[in-house]
Formats: structure tokens, C-alpha cells, sequence
């Protein structure tokens, strides 16, 4: 008796609660407060373990509509809010921008927990991030609190109340604050989302901005629908994702000090140069008697029209001459906390022009343009016919269409309550439960049908026409990285050839000039052959000193390889940066040397050099050489040098291929 006293108390009590709104709607819209504390007692009633079945049925639709007014007039907020954040934005101090900021974090979280509620009672689609949450568990109250360290309104907090007759462990009260962290979602997804996803999820952390969701959400929708429509044979789960490298991998440049500077860590010339800019620091000496410091900046004509114009291929085939030359500069370094203060024309050590002769290993380069036009473009081409007539037949059919506009909009939402503090794994994470559960699971078949019904002949196509046609496209592109990963080493094997003009500026001595022919090519696998043949003069011969107008000749024999696969200290995956080793010898012949019991006239040099890639464009070479003597002592010698070079052409190679 007393329980059905008490049920039908709960009974006219609902019913006088349901008319509330309805009186209050005629007066004008329903407060949220007041919205809050319905939500709030209604769904006190249905956790209460005495409440009877009837009663709760009927409670559970008198929820479900308080739900959907609560979320829908918190999305009217939010939008209205955002809006005028967005118009008068320029006209707020910090501080009245930080109270809006504070006033969308609460209602924000209002709405999490609104959706949270939704998914346990029913009442509209929910969004991404409350189905990823943790569920609420059995037991949880809703209940309106307010925040003493914020200027927040009132907001909503979701709490768990222990079973009844349990006691708190550590004398807690009766409710504790449930912790709803994300969960890893969407557990074998395809690699093209993934990939996808995680392209997003970087630039989004990266601008703390969602602009870059919509770049290649079409994409990401696209494969999640093919995905949960796919058969056993024909299934997008066996699609690859697919990286395109290619100036990061050359090796051909001299970005560091001549054999003959007094700070350098190379007995061999490269014929290659910077296009854009390098520079390299390098401490130690291949011929003089002690070692030194130096700072060598290089770049080319090309730069200059390279910053004003852009750098990219149709400008590098405009400007070919240009491109052709290349400048260096070599300074001794006094303070070596600050290696640039040096490059003063005091401490200049010597300058250098190189004119390439014939060869370009440069993927902006004519060889390598016209391949990738041959062989590489139409493949490419073909996954974007494919991925765009799929998109745009999705877009034509009304209930794909109408998701993928809710979904789109549901991930702006979530994202944008994370973006301002969460890593890329938290908007991964969002954006792949989003994925799942607004997606996936509405558009899979089941027993029973799916959530959102997918045509018969909208099925039939997709798996007959647009996933073997993808199948087929990223076949073709696998073969193409593949293809191009062959041509970057055949390229890189070429003959190159260019001659340099060296002029050295001596602090105790006579000024030279150095002519050199420098030559590279492909020798026996995997090694590559690099000569340099040169001869000095003297600018002016100081005859008292025995000296005539050729000062020296130069030659020199180096075998370079490079390991197989990229350096493991890299940190970007789309620097294909290798690292190289070289044997060299080198034999100086100086004629003035002959007449001096202390010198001697040849010299000859054996080293072995490893360069190291580490950051983006960054390396470490570091060379042991053995010499039977210096150009000013006789007596034979080891040294162990080494350095640091950085390289702008493959930074600004390595942002294009992220862009």
C-alpha cells in the first residue's frame, strides 16, 4: 500500500512538473536554470531503486524531451555567444575575453553532461565526445553546482552515488565526482583515416585552431562510410596510406669550408651547392698546422629571386641560370658562443663562386620535372578523380548527405571545447570516436537495420565501382613511391660536374686564388665516385719568400656511400635523410716547398668522414685524418674534426611536403 501511495504521489507530481513548460513557454522561452533543475530532479527519479516501472517509463519521455530543450538551447547559446565573440571581439580587453571564454567552458560542459544523460536515458543523437566517454554509471545523480573559483553560471555536474547501504571506503560522501577520460576508438580503422585523422589532429594542435578539419573532412567521411558498408572482398580496410619524399635524400652538397680553409672537416670537394641557403660551423684542419674554427654561409643568385617570387619548380626552370651558380663564404670564428658575430669582413678566410657545369639533382630541376609529369602525376590524378566523384556522389544522396553535414558540425563542436589545451592525441582520439559512433556504427548493417538506412543501389555502387576503383588508385600510387623512390637514386647517381673559384684571404702569408674541377659520379654499387682536380696561384708572389705564381696542385679521390635507410636520429617521418660515410685520399703538390728543409713538397691525406642527419635540414660531420705532413711542417700528423651544418633547402622542401 505504501508503495503504491508512493507511486502515485511520483505520478501527479511528473504530471504537474510536465505542465510547467508549458505554461512557462507561453510566457516566453523556459530559463535554462530552470531547465537545469527539472533535468536535475527528473532524473532523480529515475535512479531511485523504489521508483516502479510504469512510473519510470513515463518519467524516462518527460526526460528525454527535457533533454533535447536542455541541449538544444545550450547549442543556442554557445552559437550566439561564439558569434558575438567573433564581431566585437576587437573591442574586448583580455579580461572581458576571458569571462566569455569562461562563460562557453561552462556551458560547454553543460553540454557534455546533457549528452552524457542522453546516451544512459535516451533522447536524440548524441555527440561524439559523450559517446566516448565513459558511461554514466548505474546510480549517477545530476545536479546543479556552482563554482567558487570561476565566474561561471551555474553548471551541471555528473556524480555517482554508492549502491544503497554501502559506505564510503575513506569516509567520502555519499557522491564523488565520476572521471569521464576518453577512451582509445575506433579500433581497426583503415590506414587512410588514421592517416587523415592524424594529419588533422597535428595541425589542429599545432594552430590551436579546427580550421583544418574541413580541408579533408569529405576524405575522412568518405572512407569511415565505405568502411562500414565494405564487404569480405571488397574491403577498404586494405587500403594503404602513402608519403611522397624527395629533396631531403641528396647528398651531393658542399655546404662546409674548402680542404684548403683552416677550418674544415673535408679532404673532398662536393660539386653539389645550396640553391636556397646553408651554413655549417666546423672545427678542425685537413693541410695547415693547427686546427681552426670556421663559419662557411652559402647560397645562390636563385635565393634572392627564390624569396621574392617563391621557390618552386616553374621558377627554378624560369631563373635556370641562375640556379646554375652558387656563393660561399668561409670567416674565422673568435667567439665561438656566437659563431655569426664573426662574419665580419676582418675575419673573412675566403669566398667561392661555383658555376655547374652540367647535371641538376634537384626535384625542382627539368629531369625531374618531366619525369614526374610522365610517370608520377597521372597516378596521383587518378586517386582524385576516384576520391572526388565518390564525395560528390555521397553528397548527392540525401541521407548520407544530411550525416555527414550533422557529423561535420557535432566535430566542430567537440573539438572546439578541447582545442585550447588538448594534445593530438586528444583530438585523434575525438575525432575517431566521432567517427565511430556517428558514423560507423549508425551506418553498418545489423540485425535488425542500421541507424541511418543506406539504399540498396547507393551499397551496390560504392562496393562495385568506388572501393576497387580506390583499390586500384592506391595500387598505382604504392608503385609510384616506389618508382620515384628509384628515380631520387638514380638521380642522385648522375654525373655532376662544376667548377669553383676559390679565393683565400691568408692572415700571415701571401693571398691565392684556387681553380677547381670537381666531378661526381656513380662508381661501383652502392658507392659513389667524387674527383676534384685544382691548381693556386699567388695574387701577388712574394719572391723572397721563394714563391712563384703557381703555389700548388690538388688532386683528390673520394668513394662515398650511405646507409640504406633514413637516419634513425631524424624527427620528421618525411625526411628521407641518410647518413653518409666516405673514404678520400688526397695528394698537394707544392713546388716553393721543395727549397725548405722543414717542409715538405708532397703531401698526401688519407680520411674517413661520417655525416650524421639529426633535425629537419640539420647534420654532424665528423672526419679522422691522417696527413704525412702540413703545408708548413713536415712531420706527419692525425686529427679528429668535426662540426655542424644545416641545410634551408631541405627545411623548405620538408614544410611543402607537410603543406
Amino acid at each position: 500500500m505504501k508503495r503504491l501511495t508512493r507511486a502515485f504521489s511520483l505520478t501527479v507530481a511528473l504530471a504537474l512538473l510536465a505542465r510547467v513548460p508549458c505554461a512557462a513557454q507561453q510566457e516566453g522561452v523556459v530559463p535554462l536554470s530552470q531547465l537545469k533543475e527539472q533535468v536535475a530532479k527528473l532524473v532523480a527519479v529515475e535512479q531511485d531503486a523504489e521508483t516502479p516501472p510504469e512510473v519510470k517509463k513515463l518519467n524516462r519521455d518527460f526526460l528525454a524531451d527535457r533533454l533535447d530543450s536542455l541541449r538544444s538551447l545550450l547549442r543556442q547559446r554557445i552559437a550566439a555567444l561564439r558569434k558575438y565573440r567573433a564581431a566585437v571581439g576587437s573591442a574586448l580587453t583580455p579580461k572581458d575575453l576571458q569571462v566569455i571564454e569562461d562563460s562557453l567552458g561552462g556551458m560547454e560542459g553543460d553540454l557534455r553532461a546533457a549528452e552524457q544523460l542522453t546516451l544512459q536515458y535516451g533522447g536524440g543523437a548524441p555527440s561524439a565526445t559523450a559517446a566516448a566517454a565513459a558511461q554514466v554509471p548505474r546510480g549517477a545523480e545530476i545536479v546543479p553546482v556552482n563554482s567558487a573559483d570561476t565566474p561561471r553560471p551555474e553548471t551541471l555536474a555528473v556524480v555517482a552515488s554508492p549502491a544503497r547501504g554501502s559506505e564510503s571506503s575513506a569516509g567520502a560522501p555519499p557522491a564523488a565526482a565520476v572521471a569521464t577520460a576518453l577512451s582509445p576508438c575506433y579500433a581497426g580503422a583503415p590506414d587512410v583515416i588514421v592517416s587523415n585523422v592524424e594529419k588533422v589532429a597535428h595541425d589542429v594542435v599545432q594552430k590551436r585552431n579546427i580550421s583544418p578539419l574541413s580541408a579533408l573532412y569529405p576524405d575522412i567521411f568518405f572512407y569511415t562510410v565505405a568502411d562500414a558498408i565494405s564487404t569480405e572482398e571488397v574491403n577498404i580496410r586494405n587500403l594503404k596510406a602513402y608519403r611522397y619524399m624527395g629533396e631531403t635524400a641528396r647528398t651531393d652538397k658542399q655546404t662546409g669550408a674548402s680542404a684548403s680553409s683552416n677550418g674544415t672537416t673535408s679532404a673532398a670537394e662536393k660539386p653539389g651547392f645550396a640553391e636556397l641557403l646553408s651554413w655549417a660551423v666546423e672545427h678542425g684542419a685537413i693541410q695547415q698546422a693547427v686546427n681552426g674554427t670556421s663559419l662557411t654561409l652559402s647560397t645562390s643568385p636563385y635565393a634572392l629571386l627564390a624569396a621574392s617570387e617563391g621557390d618552386s619548380a616553374e621558377n627554378y626552370e624560369r631563373y635556370k641560370f641562375f640556379n646554375h651558380v652558387g656563393v660561399s663564404a668561409n670567416f674565422n670564428v673568435e667567439n665561438q658562443d656566437s659563431a655569426l658575430a664573426s662574419a665580419r669582413r676582418q675575419q673573412l678566410n675566403e669566398w667561392s663562386v661555383r658555376l655547374r657545369l652540367n647535371g641538376d639533382r634537384s626535384t625542382r630541376g627539368e629531369d625531374f620535372r618531366k619525369y614526374w609529369e610522365t610517370n608520377i602525376r597521372s597516378k596521383i590524378q587518378r586517386r582524385l578523380v576516384v576520391v572526388t566523384g565518390a564525395e560528390r556522389f555521397i553528397d548527392a544522396d540525401p541521407s548520407l548527405r544530411a550525416l555527414g553535414d550533422r557529423v561535420e558540425t557535432q566535430l566542430d563542436t567537440d573539438l572546439r571545447s578541447i582545442v585550447s589545451s588538448a594534445s593530438e592525441a586528444d583530438v585523434k582520439n575525438a575525432i575517431m570516436c566521432g567517427l565511430e559512433n556517428l558514423v560507423y556504427n549508425q551506418v553498418k548493417p545489423r540485425q535488425g537495420g542500421a541507424t541511418v538506412a543506406v539504399s540498396q543501389a547507393t551499397v551496390t555502387r560504392i562496393n562495385t565501382d568506388f572501393v576497387p576503383a580506390l583499390f586500384a588508385a592506391h595500387a598505382d600510387l604504392e608503385q609510384a613511391r616506389k618508382d620515384l623512390s628509384d628515380y631520387m637514386d638514380t638521380l642522385d647517381k648522375k654525373p655532376l660536374t662544376t667548377f669553383a673559384y676559390t679565393n683565400h684571404r691568408t692572415a700571415a702569408g701571401s693571398d691565392y686564388s684556387e681553380l677547381k674541377f670537381l666531378h661526381e659520379r656513380k662508381a661501383m654499387s652502392p658507392l659513389k665516385l667524387n674527383f676534384n682536380a685544382g691548381v693556386s696561384f699567388y695574387n701577388r708572389p712574394d719572391r723572397a719568400l721563394g714563391q712563384q705564381r703557381v703555389r700548388d696542385y690538388a688532386f683528390a679521390l673520394s668513394f662515398e656511400g650511405n646507409t640504406k635507410g633514413r637516419s634513425p636520429f631524424v624527427t620528421s617521418e618525411f625526411d628521407l635523410s641518410k647518413i653518409t660515410y666516405s673514404f678520400t685520399g688526397r695528394y698537394e703538390r707544392m713546388p716553393e716547398n721543395r727549397r725548405m728543409p722543414d717542409r715538405k713538397a708532397d703531401i698526401a691525406v688519407a680520411q674517413f668522414k661520417l655525416e650524421i642527419p639529426l633535425l629537419m635540414g640539420a647534420s654532424i660531420p665528423f672526419s679522422v685524418t691522417y696527413a704525412n705532413a702540413s703545408e708548413l711542417i713536415k712531420e706527419d700528423h692525425v686529427r679528429a674534426n668535426f662540426g655542424f651544418t644545416f641545410d634551408v633547402d631541405k627545411l623548405f622542401a620538408l614544410k611543402k611536403i607537410k603543406e
